[in-house]
């Protein structure tokens, strides 16, 4: 079943009976959560919040000792700030300050500014709208930040040929590794006369887990 996010995944899975989760198996794109441990018969292919934090704090700090952060203002951007709190100062990353956008806003110019003003090492960005991050990396060009562009989010093929240079020397941190397997690969080749993307290998990836 998929793509579900992981309130409709623990939804479903709290409704199953006991013969259901022994002889079922709940395989989404959607992100891990604490509360997955709960369940045997949940496969999520997303990395958890937790671990795309950590594995930010883990890029910035090859490239400096400062971060900001942007994210969205929702429970998922409360949580996030939570979890970076802990592994920024585990990594020994200072967090130079922080803010909050709503998706839906027109103009990211004012909290870029600020996020500039404080000149640190990297800044860091994650909302659930890939849109409103790849509009401040942007922004962030516009107005000339020279540090390292994190992100913690998806990137489709659109944006990557709609915001086109502006990508160049940006990190995503949020994705799975893009190292297929040569079997696969060329399986892939052969049937479709191209290379697959993520979610190609995604899709590949989950049918194996679950029939190992």
């Amino acid at each position: 079943v998929g793509p579900l996010g992981p309130i409709s995944a623990n939804i479903i899975a709290g409704s199953m009976s006991e013969v259901d989760k022994k002889e079922s198996l709940i395989i989404g794109l959607t992100l891990c959560t604490d509360e997955f441990d709960n369940y045997v018969n949940i496969f999520c292919t997303y990395p958890s919040l937790k671990f795309q934090v950590e594995e930010a704090a883990k890029t910035i700090k090859k490239y400096g000792k400062t971060s900001y952060i942007l994210t969205e203002n929702s429970e998922t951007g409360n949580l996030l700030l939570s979890y970076a709190e802990n592994y920024f100062d585990q990594y020994e990353i200072e967090i130079a300050g922080s803010d909050k956008f709503l998706a839906e806003e027109s103009s990211f110019s004012t909290i870029v500014t600020k996020a500039i003003s404080k000149n640190p090492d990297a800044i860091y960005m994650v909302s659930a709208t890939p849109f409103s991050n790849l509009e401040i990396a942007s922004s962030l060009r516009e107005q000339g930040y020279e540090g390292k562009i994190v992100i913690g989010s998806d990137i489709t093929e659109k944006y990557l040929a709609e915001f086109g240079d502006v990508l160049n020397g940006v990190l995503f941190v949020g994705l799975i590794d893009d190292n297929y397997l040569p079997k696969f690969t060329e399986s892939f080749r052969k049937k479709y006369g191209r290379d697959p993307n993520m979610y190609n290998a995604l899709g590949y990836e989950l049918v194996a887990a679950a029939f190992k």
